[in-house]
C-alpha cells in the first residue's frame, strides 16, 4: 500500500525523520530486557539447583557475515566493556530467515570483540566444550544475537573477595560441596580456606584451586552442612529457546522459565528415541521421585509408588529447581522454550 502526503517536501523530510526517530525509540523500548530476581531456600543435606536467569547482557546486535572460521562481523546495537577476567558466550536470540540457528551458543576468547561500536568483529571459540556447534554455518547472517558473561561459582555463591552463605574449610570432608555436570560427566568443589581469600577459594576435589563456568540449561548439586541460608541471584529473564544438549548418562537440566513446570513443560517425546532404561528424577523436598520411558505407551511411568505413580500430578518443577536425566544416548539437538 502507498501512502501518499500533500505536504510541501521539506515537511516530508521532517515527518520521516521523526518517524525514523520514533522507529528507534519503539524498537529499542521493545527490546529492553527484562530484569528478575529469584531467591533459594536451600536447607541442610543435597538439594538441585537450577539456574534459568541470564547474567545481563554486554552486546547484542546483528551479524552481517561470517568473516572466517572463527569470526564475526557485527553491528551492535548495545555495548559494554567486557572484562579479560571474564568468560563470555555468545547465542543467537532470533533468526528471521532460519529459525533453526535459534539458540545457538559459542563461547568467546578472552579479548572478545573489537570495541569499535557500532561495527565490530568478534573471534569465538569453536573446540569450546559448552558450545552447541561447532561450526559457523553462512546462515548465520542477518541473525540476532546476545552475549553474556557465565556464571561461576563465585557469581552464585560467594568465595574469592565476596562474602559467601558456604563456610570456607581446610578439608573437603568438613566443607560444604558443589558438584556440575557437563558431557555426562560430574565435577566437585569446594570453599577452601586460603590466604589471601578472606571467603576461601573455589577448589577441585582433585587438588585444583578453579572458579569453573556453568553452561547454560545445566543444573548444580549442593550438599550443604550448615543450616536453611536463603540466596538470590539477579540477572536476565530469558525469551529465547534454551539449548541443552544432552550425554549418554547423567544430566543436570535447569528449566529455561521463571514460571513453574510439569514434566509435559519439559518437551520429552518420542521423536527423541528414549529406552527403556532411560530415567527421569523429580524432588519433593528432599524425597526423589523417578520415571522411566515406557515404549508402548510413549509415555513416562512412575517407579516410586509410595510418592504416586502418574507423571500428570508429578511434584511440580520449581524455576530454583534442576531435575537429573539418565540417558542412554546423546540427543545433541535438545532444546527447551521458556514458558509464555
Amino acid at each position: 500500500m502507498k501512502i501518499h502526503f500533500s505536504s510541501p517536501r521539506p515537511n516530508l523530510t521532517l515527518v520521516s525523520c521523526l518517524r525514523i526517530l520514533l522507529c528507534l525509540f519503539s524498537c529499542q523500548s521493545i527490546l529492553q530486557a527484562e530484569e528478575a530476581s529469584l531467591t533459594y531456600a536451600i536447607p541442610r543435606g543435597t538439594s538441585y539447583l537450577g539456574i534459568p536467569l541470564l547474567r545481563p547482557a554486554v552486546m547484542k546486535g546483528q551479524i552481517n557475515s561470517v568473516s572466517s572460521s572463527d569470526r564475526l562481523k557485527v553491528t551492535l546495537s548495545e555495548h559494554t566493556p567486557m572484562t579479560p577476567q571474564t568468560r563470555y558466550f555468545l547465542e543467537i536470540t532470533s533468526a528471521p530467515h532460519d529459525p533453526t540457528m535459534e539458540g545457538e551458543r559459542w563461547n568467546l576468547w578472552v579479548s572478545g570483540a573489537a570495541v569499535t561500536f557500532p561495527q565490530a568483529e568478534i573471534h569465538l571459540r569453536l573446540d569450546h566444550a559448552g558450545n552447541t556447534r561447532s561450526d559457523l554455518p553462512a546462515n548465520l547472517v542477518n541473525c540476532h544475537f546476545s552475549v553474556h558473561p557465565h556464571w561461576t561459582l563465585s557469581t552464585v555463591f560467594g568465595g574469592g573477595s565476596a562474602p559467601s552463605p558456604l563456610q570456607a574449610r581446610r578439608l573437603i570432608s568438613s566443607a560444604d560441596r558443589v558438584t556440575s555436570e557437563r558431557g555426562g560427566v560430574t565435577s566437585t568443589y569446594f570453599l577452601e580456606q586460603a590466604n589471601g581469600h578472606p571467603h576461601g577459594r573455589w577448589r577441585h576435589t582433585r587438588g585444583i584451586s578453579t572458579d569453573p563456568s556453568i553452561d547454560p540449561g545445566h543444573g548444580l548439586i549442593l550438599e550443604s552442612k550448615g543450616e536453611l541460608f536463603r540466596l538470590t541471584l539477579t540477572g536476565e529473564v530469558r525469551r529465547h529457546l534454551l539449548r541443552r544438549p544432552l550425554s549418554a548418562g547423567l544430566n543436570l537440566i535447569s528449566m529455561p522459565s521463571l514460571k513453574t513446570s510439569t514434566i509435559r513443560d519439559l518437551q520429552l517425546t518420542a521423536q527423541q528415541g528414549w529406552r527403556p532404561e532411560d530415567q527421569l528424577t523429580l524432588w519433593r523436598g528432599s524425597s526423589p521421585r523417578r520415571y522411566r520411558w515406557d515404549n508402548g505407551a510413549s509415555r513416562w511411568l512412575g517407579l516410586d509408588s509410595v510418592l504416586g505413580s502418574d507423571p500428570e500430578v508429578a511434584p511440580l518443577i520449581q524455576p530454583t529447581a534442576a531435575v537429573v536425566l539418565k540417558k542412554t544416548v546423546a540427543d545433541p539437538d535438545f532444546a527447551l522454550r521458556p514458558l509464555p
